[in-house]
């Protein structure tokens, strides 16, 4: 589902590759970007910035969190 381009699945599986044992960063940052976007597109900015927020939590200066914010219209300064 987070693949064909369902936000709130591409949420679900960056939360759960960030919360692991051994979290990975690059593919959690890469599915909160996806559903940030996916969001945006479907007008819905709120939760946009809830994947940004999230993205935010474990890197401010990683490039997608970095896209994100600019497409959200944000500036973020890298921790």
């Amino acid at each position: 589902a987070a693949k064909r381009g369902l936000p709130e699945a591409a949420m679900t599986l960056a939360w759960r590759f960030n919360n692991r044992k051994d979290p990975d960063v690059e593919q959690a940052a890469y599915w909160y970007h996806r559903a940030g976007e996916r969001f945006l597109q479907k007008g819905n900015r709120d939760d946009a910035l809830v994947a940004l927020r999230e993205m935010e939590g474990f890197n401010k200066a990683h490039h997608l969190t970095q896209d994100l914010a600019h497409k959200l219209g944000l500036h973020l300064e890298p921790a």
